[in-house]
Formats: structure tokens, C-alpha cells, sequence
């Protein structure tokens, strides 16, 4: 992904020699940035010169305002939901069940689901009440501008059964790998730039303040140290420790760092981190240089020092092996977590990241019976043995949803 969006020979004329009839699209592994052909593009009604939208933007052929084919952040957002919603709902119901069941294999009882792929009143309509195995948070992500952001999807859509509604999220800026990861100084190892944000400082304010007034939970994703900066200054901005029990989110957070934690914690933000982002160091080093990559995923001192940790996938669903993961931290190994810890992040961590942690997330009476037995124990098995863990029997709800003792 990194290389062919690097390559400045890589626009889609390049890939309309190899395919002009037949649709092409090549996607970052990061999500973030994607190479689309001429016939693709058509077929999506992109056009020759169209106009960046609010949040992303095309690049252009050199000294031209044609588009390259490659497309970035919200530009990118906007394909890729067209794309899967010319798809059937039932292909889509389908792809939902898959997850949620693969989710129970694992004994996960809850997903929240970020709507990048398509409306979340849609994805209501064609779930219904849904006889999904798990419980699943849609949360909505609006594809118009930030500051022109009115009403919570959460207001208008209710969903039903297992499915709930509520939060909005934002992408703030990229990743390092593709070097949009908004940085407060210059890549090491491109000098020229440190990345954007998606939104500027007082749109991101002004939804800030809309999401206070509507009691609405927001979600940011700000991977770099200006990014994470931008958020905690409009948080500060629009209500400040006001802001503590709709626990604003900080999505992945990489560079979350000392002089962030007392304001993160003041003002509520949980910090919904993904233990895959700990094991890119060798392309975290080449962006950042030594100095900085000391200051890249300090999820053990972001929690000594109080600030709330919960975990999730983002690439791999398997928990077991996102633990190893976090025991691990290959960016940063002196803030490597106890297998423990880890286990926290993902269950009470995530709970309270919901809003829920007094129905789920903990085994208590009076809780939700949101249960796994798990094939082996993870406290004792070796760490690298972590991601072979299975669930024997998953418990939602006090109803089995997943039973190998038992098979259907």
C-alpha cells in the first residue's frame, strides 16, 4: 500500500494499460488512500477535475487539476461507500452476520461498528431487529462537512434487538504510512511535509460544541501529536471537564503522550486504542526518527497516570492475538502491557467506552450474562500461544450464540 502510493507512476492511466474496460481498485492495507482506474472512477461518477470534498482531497496529475486516479481520506470514504452500497442488502446483511459470528467464535459478546461503508440508518433497515449472535453499537460517520454537522443519527435512527445506535466519529487525520498523519514537525524522512488535518481547528470546535449541546458522544481519530493537540484544545474550547461524562474518544491516539495525560483525564477522554497500530516500527521509525518514536504508544503510562484505555481490533478480529500484541509493543517496548491489563482494555475498558460498564464488560450480579469459555487459560499459556485461543461456549445474553460442545 505504502510503495504504490508513493510511486509517482502509479496513477490509474498506468493502470488502464493493464485494465481499460474492467474496474480497478487498489486500497492501502491502512484504509486510509486508495488507486482507482479510469473505468473505476467512471462507473463511481468521479470526475476528470472533480472537486476535493470536505475532508479529503485527490491527487492531481503534475500542474494539472485532472485527478490521478489515487484518492485520500474522505475522497476516499465517499468511494468506498458507494462501492459497497451498490451491493445487495442481503450481501450486506450477510457481511455483518459473518463478522458477528466470527466475533462469537472468539467470545465477543459486544462490536462497535464505525458506519465508514454505509448510513447507519440504512444499515438499521436491513439488520431489523436482527438475529445477530452479538450485541452491535452502530455508530455513525457522516461524509459531510464537520462543521455543518446537525443531527446525532442516534436522535433519528433507534435501532432494535441486538442493535443500538449512538456516537458520531470523525477522521481527523491519516496514518504514518502514507505520511497524513498530522504531525507537529516535518518527517524525517520527507522534510517537506508533516502531514494535515482532515478539518481545521474551528471546524473541529464547531462540531465540538454541536455534540455538547446534543449530548452526543464523539469520536475522534487523531493518530499524531498535533492531531491528538487539535482535539484536546477544542475539547478545552467547548466545555472542558463538561466534557467528562460523555467521554469523548480518542480513536487510536497514537501519539497521546505525557504532556496530554492530566488534560485527557480531566475532561473524560477514553483512549480506544488498537493493539495491531503497536507493531509498525520499522515504518513508525523511518517517519518519525528516534526522538519521537519514544513518544509513540504510551498506553502504560497514559494508564498509570489515569487516563481510561479500552481496545479493539481494527484489522485482525482475534482478541487473543491483539493481547499478544499489547504484551509485546514493538513501538515501544517499555510500555508493553500485562496480558492483564490488556484483558481490561478490551472488556471493562471497552464497556465504559460505550457508556455501558454497569451492564457489561464485568462479571458481576446484575450485569448482562455476557460470557466466553475460552479454550485455554491466558494467564498461564505462553504469550506467543495467545493467539491460537478459541471460545468453547459464548454466552449472550444468558442464550449460547457460539457452542462447540454442542454443534448445530
Amino acid at each position: 500500500g505504502s510503495a504504490v502510493l508513493d510511486d509517482p507512476g502509479a496513477t490509474r492511466f498506468a493502470l488502464d494499460q493493464i485494465a481499460p474496460d474492467h474496474m480497478v481498485a487498489l486500497t492501502g492495507w491502512t484504509g486510509h488512500g486508495a488507486l482507482y482506474n479510469s473505468a473505476a472512477l467512471r462507473r463511481l461518477g468521479v470526475a476528470d477535475e472533480e472537486a476535493d470534498p470536505p475532508g479529503g482531497f485527490y491527487v492531481r496529475m503534475p500542474g494539472e487539476k485532472r485527478i490521478s486516479g489515487i484518492a485520500h481520506e474522505y475522497a476516499q470514504y465517499r468511494i468506498s461507500r458507494k462501492i459497497f452500497m451498490e451491493s445487495s442488502s442481503d450481501n450486506q446483511r450477510a457481511v455483518f452476520r459473518a463478522v458477528a459470528a466470527q466475533a462469537a467464535s472468539f467470545g465477543i459478546t459486544s462490536l462497535q461498528a464505525m458506519m465508514t461503508a454505509l448510513p447507519v440508518a440504512d444499515a438499521v433497515a436491513f439488520l431489523g431487529a436482527g438475529d445477530l449472535p452479538v450485541r452491535l453499537r452502530l455508530v455513525d460517520f457522516p461524509l459531510t462537512a464537520i462543521a455543518a454537522w446537525q443531527q446525532p443519527a442516534a436522535r433519528s435512527t433507534t435501532g432494535a434487538g441486538m442493535v443500538s445506535v449512538s456516537g458520531t466519529k470523525w477522521i481527523l487525520d491519516g496514518t504514518p504510512v502514507e505520511r497524513l498523519m498530522f504531525l507537529r514537525e516535518p518527517y524525517a524522512d520527507r522534510p517537506a511535509t508533516r502531514g494535515r488535518p482532515n478539518f481545521s481547528q474551528e471546524d473541529l470546535t464547531a462540531f465540538f460544541a454541536r455534540a455538547m449541546t446534543s449530548q452526543e458522544q464523539p469520536m475522534i481519530h487523531a493518530v499524531g501529536d498535533a492531531a491528538v493537540d487539535a482535539v484536546l484544545a477544542s475539547l478545552e474550547a467547548t466545555g472542558g471537564e463538561k466534557w467528562q461524562p460523555l467521554r469523548p474518544r480518542l480513536e487510536h491516539g497514537d501519539m497521546l503522550e505525557p504532556s496530554h495525560f492530566d488534560r485527557a483525564r480531566r475532561m473524560g477522554v477514553v483512549l480506544v486504542q488498537n493493539p495491531a497500530h503497536f507493531m509498525v516500527r520499522p515504518i513508525a521509525e523511518a517517519r518519525l526518527g528516534p526522538q519521537r518514536i519514544a513518544r509513540l504508544s504510551m498506553v502504560k503510562s497514559a494508564l498509570t497516570a489515569g487516563v481510561s484505555l479500552a481496545f479493539g481490533s481494527d484489522g485482525p478480529v482475534n482478541p487473543f492475538l491483539n493481547i499478544m500484541f499489547a504484551t509485546i509493543n514493538a513501538n515501544h517496548p517499555a510500555e508493553a502491557l500485562s496480558v492483564e491489563q490488556a484483558l481490561v482494555a478490551y472488556t471493562q475498558g471497552s464497556a465504559f467506552a460505550e457508556l455501558k460498564e454497569r451492564e457489561k464488560g464485568t462479571i458481576a450480579p446484575g450485569r448482562l450474562a455476557d460470557l466466553a469459555v475460552l479454550s485455554q487459560d491466558i494467564f498461564e499459556v505462553p504469550v506467543n500461544a495467545l493467539p491460537a485461543t478459541t471460545s468453547v461456549v459464548t454466552i449472550v445474553g444468558g442464550r449460547i450464540v457460539h457452542d462447540t460442545l454442542n454443534p448445530r
